[in-house]
């Protein structure tokens, strides 16, 4: 995840973003203690953000960036967090993932989705992984995926420019 939105999550996913879901009831449940799954988590931020707001919760990050997660989770493990937990799996690959099957109250995605080699079996397996009254979060740009398949869109210059030359590069793969 770029820097810009690092900084757009550290101000505004907890205080803003998290109140606004299902009118107040996700923030309750969160408070009380659930299990969140963040899909595309990248490096961790927004696992970490929301671990270090809700201690009664369990935060699951998966990517499929061993990088990333190792960065995940140095930095978790440097804040003290005992509530995070990082796993290498294909986004795209989880349809039928018995591990995970309807573990989830809430399952989030922030600026991943359009990253995806095929976002529509993220979002079916995805949907596997909720448990029956789960809730699903997403922000994302409005894009598509890969480079070419933006040529065209009128911010796509900013919409390259403004993450991370590591990500930069996954995106061009």
């Amino acid at each position: 995840m770029g820097k810009l939105a690092e900084e757009k999550h550290q101000r505004l996913l907890i205080s803003k973003f998290i109140p606004l879901l299902d009118g107040g009831k996700v923030q309750k449940r969160l408070e009380e203690g659930c299990e969140v799954l963040d899909l595309g988590c990248g490096e961790g931020e927004c696992v970490r953000l929301m671990a270090k707001a809700f201690p009664n919760s369990k935060f699951v990050g998966i990517d499929i960036a061993k990088d990333a997660l190792s960065t995940a989770r140095s930095k978790s493990e440097k804040m003290g967090l005992q509530n995070t937990t990082f796993l290498e799996r294909d986004a795209t690959a989880l349809e039928n993932n018995e591990e995970l099957r309807g573990r989830f109250d809430l399952i989030t995605s922030f600026d991943a989705m359009h990253d995806f080699p095929d976002p529509p079996a993220a979002m079916r397996g995805m949907s596997t992984l909720l448990k029956p009254d789960g809730k699903f979060a997403m922000v994302d740009i409005r894009a598509e995926t890969g480079l070419l398949n933006n040529r065209n869109h009128g911010m796509a210059p900013f919409l390259y420019a403004v993450i991370s030359d590591r990500a930069c590069f996954d995106c061009l793969v």
